[in-house]
């Protein structure tokens, strides 16, 4: 601790603190009446002797110090001559009360006190002698300390008033020193020259340089926390801000300014400073000099004035990054020119000699008032332009720019790849500026679309603009496509091949000139519409006029959509040349008015040159179009039509087109539903929208259909013509071909319409055998004449509709999904393979006397009948599904084909192939032709098998009618007869329905394969009478057993594998194999004959193998085998009554298998399915074993590997005991 030396008086001491550093101690005392201070033996006295007044000594360092500590003695109390009342203040260096401690001796008290700034001492103790050095209180100031004070007054006593206290033992210690660094608080500071709350009292501008390398005024300044403002005035100042936000000016000087974290604004002022604005969104000012300015992180502002000097800006890239450079505070008339380099990169000139610098990491530009020129042209990431007031020049680059031109008549300028940008071309008072989209410097294809007057968008494919605000647009050497506005547009198109509609208003455009100054020589296209305005167009190619007398167009107009009416006018038609009036302006420049009012004037092109209708033709004008036009309504348009708006009659023998002669008409029926007539002539036709009847009359005519279900009406001497129906959109159309008005003679076997498919919807035709012929195409329906017409569709695969009509037609089917009605008398329908989804209706004449033939004997692969009715049903091939009607007769090709037919009398030729035919009732017709067929035929059927070995099965349908049964086995292409394993030729099955004492069998020798064939008759138990011949094998035991399936009963022999079948145990369950076997009805091969009442359920005799189990039920057999239901084999039931076996001739097998063993409905009785054990395998074909053996490999091996039987089965003994009643 540092004593102090107390000075008798007023003075200044050096003195030095624990830590070394020195300061001066002041001492200075006042004098207040007859006070006064001094020093005696023990310490400093102060004394009072005005009774009014007070004395005071105060202490002064010059560097603040720590801890100091006195102690005050003599202090009395009131109850004598004295009431000693003291008061001690304290102050840091900036002048700010400090706090004080204190410490009574153990005789005295403090009545009063205020630790905050000072202490009150109204009584020590009860001593009251005066002068006696008794009574203290020891008070300690822990600091810093910039200075003291003691007040002392004796009080209000008048009587006796020369109070005397004591000062003694006064220390300190440490001395804070100047550290050269002007430090703020954590709160809002003022830092200034006359700033004194550095705690080392450090001033700015002190003249002091404290810092090695100092010079002057130059400042070391922290502001530290809050938001502070300081001026770093003279000298190369060091500033930082600290968190908050500050406002920092440099002064004059090379100042380094430090923002630090906050939104901070900071003012370089004067000298070649150096800014770093920190985190946060700070506002930079460069001031005078060669400065060095970096925003960091977030959204900064640079602002740079008239003569900043020569500065590099640095915005940063972090946080919320968004950069400014703002030219705003530019006085006078200089703008700025900015040309960028890269990336947010650019050098700046104010004006030719003001400020210039260059920046980076820029995002943002703010332009001057004044005419500023802003070159972004390499620039790829995109710039945000303000410029302001004043005529500016703007340039984007490719990246997505947004610019805002401001005030002023301001051209903004793109370049190829232009990015996605916004452009704004500012608006002055009163629209009175004309601000410029300049894309004179592209090369690529725009498209400039005005969506509204000065805003629309423009773009090249890739990249889009979206711009408002813009009075003027110049493009460059592209082929581009401009879309007006309502408003007045003014437009250069530049050079290229463009193509303009400006729209309404009066508008102003340029078609681009050459280096020369001429047209540019390309192609361009003018759009006029109803109520285009008052354009004028420059540059415009003229037409040139030929050797020949006729034009070679240049540029032309486009009035396709210009009328001779207004809107809602019925009459109203294009313009074409009768409609324009030539006048010339001023100047003899062409000016044309069209009949609403419009006008276009074509610099450059005289009026006297365009007052020609070919020249106006060349402009692109039609002439009066020699086309017999029709309305929007139902017209009928032949030689009395004069509705035409031209004026054009039909046959008026004017051939007004190029290279028509006499009679060739143009007719254009437009919309509405049409009755056309074009009479002679070579006629070229339109149908126009609706559904039109076309008929070109004599003469070589193309008639277009168009939109509609068109009729082209051909008659017989109609000259070739060319049809072409047209194809509607969405749900498509029908077009029609009619021949039916052909008037031909004979009867209905006479050549009538010859027509070929060439092609989807395309053909080729011939009338009679002279009449008119031609081609059509995309004809959806064909109509035929009353003779024997020939209509080939093969080459069609879309599917057509087609009505022949009467006479004896013959139809080939196509590969599409015809809709084929072949009318009265004898027609033949021809199918190929693939023949699509077909509906055919063969016709049926008075009375049913016509024999329609559906014919599929060009069909290779294997197809599906299914008679649904009486000459109707469907006929499958793959995916496709014909349906049929009318027909009398089918017939189909070589593959293997399933017929199933109807109630009807059916006529069906199956051709080769390994046929199956089910001819259900009705005296049914059927030639199975060569195959292996199998055929179920029933009463009144006629059935030839044809060569190959057939089967022939009676099936007993019920039906009413008793006719003859006719069966002609057919000799050719059988294999030899093995009449112990059932193969060979011609099989005849009549199950149990024949009387075989009725039998009659004569053999009639051995036939061409070498078999002995039969022939003869039987009575069915009906009473039917069967003549067969050519047949090889009589077997009376048929399959013919009724199965239970999802569709109902169905014999046996006509299931397959895949179909479902109803098991007691599984529901409806797939045949995974199915075979049959024929061996002769003897021994143990012979059957047994179960009859209803053995077994549950039986509705009729059930003929089995003898092995084969049937389902037992009910107490008994639970009684006997604890089972509910057991199986027992046929064989055990016989009783020679109710169950008898079945000798002679041969018998038929079929077996099915499922996935295992099953219960399934036989005639109504539960019955076993096949079960593969060894005696089951013993009693299957080896051909059958070695297909079991394929789909259940394991049985190979193990024969008794498919599983355990379905129920028990009971032996022979076990049987009798539960037969035995």
């Amino acid at each position: 601790m540092t004593n102090i030396t107390i000075p008798r008086s007023s003075t200044t001491q050096t003195l030095t603190g624990d830590n070394g550093v020195q300061t001066q101690a002041t001492f200075t005392a006042n004098s207040l009446g007859a006070s006064s201070w001094g020093r005696d033996g023990v310490g400093l006295k102060g004394s009072d002797f005005d009774p009014f007044g007070e004395s005071a000594l105060e202490v002064e360092f010059s560097n603040s110090v720590e801890d100091v500590a006195f102690t005050l003695f003599d202090i009395d109390q009131a109850s004598g001559n004295w009431d000693d009342q003291i008061r001690v203040e304290a102050f840091d260096p900036a002048g700010n009360p400090i706090a004080i401690t204190y410490t009574t001796t153990s005789r005295g008290h403090v009545v009063e006190s205020n630790g905050s700034n000072g202490v009150l001492v109204i009584e020590a103790s009860n001593n009251n002698t005066n002068g006696d050095n008794q009574s203290s209180i020891f008070v300690k100031i822990a600091g810093p300390v910039g200075s003291f004070k003691i007040y002392y007054e004796d009080g209000s006593n008048t009587t006796n008033n020369n109070g005397i206290i004591g000062i003694d033992n006064m220390s300190f210690g440490d001395v804070i020193a100047r550290d050269g660094t002007v430090s703020g608080t954590n709160g809002g500071d003022l830092i200034d020259s006359d700033y004194e709350g550095d705690p080392n009292g450090d001033y700015v501008d002190n003249d002091d340089a404290f810092l090695t390398g100092d010079s002057a005024n130059d400042d070391l300044i922290e502001a530290n926390g809050g938001s502070d403002t300081v001026y770093a005035g003279d000298g190369h100042d060091e500033v930082y801000g600290g968190n908050g936000r500050d406002t920092l000016f440099g002064g004059t000087g090379n100042d380094t300014l430090y923002g630090d974290a906050g939104v901070d604004t900071l003012y370089g002022d004067a000298g070649d400073d150096t800014v770093y604005g920190g985190a946060g969104a700070d506002t930079i000012f460069a001031g005078q000099g060669d400065d060095a300015l970096y925003g960091g992180d977030d959204k900064d502002t640079f602002f740079v004035g008239d003569s900043d000097g020569t500065d590099r800006i640095s915005g940063g890239e972090g946080g919320t990054d968004f950069d400014t450079v703002d030219f705003a505070g530019v006085s006078g008339s200089s703008g700025v020119t900015v040309t960028y380099s890269g990336d947010e990169a650019a050098t700046y000139q104010v004006g030719s000699t003001g400020s210039n610098g260059k920046f980076n990491e820029i995002e943002a530009i703010v332009g001057t008032a004044n005419a500023d020129k802003i070159d972004a042209t390499l620039d790829t990431a995109g710039v945000s332009v303000n410029t302001g007031a004043g005529n500016d020049v703007i340039i984007g680059g490719s990246g997505d720019d947004t610019i805002d031109a401001g005030t002023g008549n301001d051209t903004i300028g793109l370049n190829n790849n232009f990015g996605d940008d916004t452009i704004n071309g500012g608006a002055d008072t009163g629209n009175a500026d004309v601000d410029v989209l300049d894309a004179s410097q592209m090369t690529q294809d725009v498209t400039l679309n005005l969506s509204t007057p000065e805003s629309g968008t423009i773009s090249n494919g890739t990249d889009t603009a979206t711009f408002s605000e813009i009075e003027e647009f110049v493009l460059g050497a592209g082929a581009d496509s401009v879309t007006g506005s309502s408003g007045d547009d003014i437009v250069d198109l530049g050079t290229g091949a463009d193509t303009i509609n400006a729209g309404a208003g009066n508008d102003q455009i340029d078609l681009g000139s050459n280096s020369a100054g001429n047209p540019d020589g390309f192609d361009d296209v003018v759009v006029l519409q109803d109520d285009f305005g008052d354009d004028i167009v420059k540059n415009f190619d003229a037409p040139t006029l030929n050797s020949d007398g006729t034009y070679t167009s240049g540029d032309t107009l486009d009035v396709t959509d210009l009328y001779d009416a207004p809107e809602g006018d019925a009459t109203r038609t294009p313009v074409n040349t009768n409609d324009v009036v030539v006048s010339a302006d001023g100047n003899g420049n062409a000016v044309l008015t069209f009949p609403n009012g419009e006008s276009i004037t074509l610099d450059g092109i005289s009026a006297s040159a365009a007052n020609d209708p070919f020249y106006l033709q060349a402009l692109g004008i039609p002439l009066p179009d020699g086309t017999v036009s029709g309305t929007a309504g139902d017209d009928l348009i032949n030689g009395a039509y004069t509705g035409d708006p031209d004026g054009d009659i039909v046959d008026n023998d004017d051939a007004i087109l190029a290279g028509d002669t006499g009679n060739d008409d143009l007719i254009e029926a437009h919309g509405g539903n049409d009755n056309i007539f074009a009479a002679d002539g070579d006629d070229v036709v339109y149908g126009g929208t609706g559904n039109d009847t076309i008929n070109g009359g004599s003469g070589d005519d193309t008639l277009y259909g168009e939109a509609g279900d068109d009729v082209f009406t051909i008659g017989q001497a109609d000259g070739t013509d060319t049809i072409i129906g047209g194809e509607d959109t969405g749900n498509g159309d029908t077009d029609t071909v009619d021949f039916s008005s052909a008037v031909l003679g004979g009867g209905v076997s006479a050549t009538g319409v010859n027509v070929t498919f060439t092609g989807d919807e395309a053909a080729t035709y011939q009338v009679g055998t002279a009449g008119s012929d031609g081609t059509f195409s995309e004809i959806e329906a064909v109509v035929g004449t009353d003779k024997a017409d020939a209509i080939d569709l093969s080459g069609d695969s879309a599917g057509i509709t087609v009505n022949s009509g009467a006479g004896k037609d013959v139809i080939t089917s196509g590969a599409g999904d015809d809709v084929i009605n072949a009318g009265q008398d004898d027609d033949t329908i021809i199918l190929n393979d693939g023949f699509g989804n077909d509906t055919i209706d063969a016709g049926e004449d008075t009375g049913g006397a016509d024999t329609d033939i559906l014919d599929g004997s060009g069909l290779t692969d294997d197809v599906t009948v299914v008679f649904s009715g009486d000459e109707a049903g469907t006929i499958a091939q793959g995916a496709d599904t014909l349906s049929f009607t009318g027909v009398e007769e089918i017939i189909t090709g070589a593959g293997d084909d399933v017929i199933f037919g109807g109630v009807g009398d059916d006529s069906v030729s199956t051709g080769a192939g390994n046929d199956f035919i089910f001819g259900n009732d009705g005296a049914d017709t059927i030639d199975a032709g060569a195959g292996n067929d199998t055929i179920y035929f029933a009463e009144g059927d006629s059935v030839d098998g044809g060569a190959g070995d057939d089967i022939f099965s009676f099936i007993d349908l019920g039906e009413t009618t008793n006719g003859v049964i006719t069966i002609v086995g057919g000799d050719d292409d059988e294999t030899p007869v093995n009449g112990a394993a059932g193969t060979g030729g011609d099989i005849l099955r009549m199950g149990d329905q024949a009387d075989l004492s009725s039998l009659v069998k004569v053999s009639d020798g051995i036939n061409a394969s070498g078999n002995e064939t039969f022939s003869g008759s039987v009575t069915l138990d009906d009473g039917t009478i069967l003549n067969f011949s050519g047949i090889e094998q009589v077997i009376c035991f048929t399959p013919g057993t009724n199965i239970a399936t999802p569709q109902g009963s169905r014999p046996i022999e006509t299931l397959g594998i895949g179909d479902m079948v109803l098991t007691r145990d599984h529901g409806m369950q797939p045949i995974r194999w199915i075979q049959e076997r024929t061996v002769p009805a003897t021994d143990r091969f012979a059957p047994v004959r179960l009859r209803p009442g053995v077994v549950t359920g039986l509705e009729r005799d059930l003929l089995v193998s003898p092995q084969h189990r049937m389902l037992f039920q009910g107490y008994r057999a639970e009684l006997l085998f604890g089972e509910s239901e057991v199986l027992m084999p046929a064989i055990h039931l016989i009783d020679d009554k109710m169950v008898t076996r079945e000798e002679g001739g041969m018998v038929t097998y079929i077996h099915m298998m499922f996935d295992e063993h099953e219960v399934i409905y036989a005639e109504g009785a539960a019955s076993e399915s096949f079960h593969p054990g060894e005696l089951g395998l013993n009693g299957v074909t080896d051909v059958a074993r070695e297909e079991l053996f394929t789909l259940f490999p394991a049985l190979r091996s193990a024969p008794n590997g498919y599983g355990r039987t379905a129920r028990r089965s009971l032996k022979k003994h076990e049987s009798q005991m539960l037969r035995t009643k």
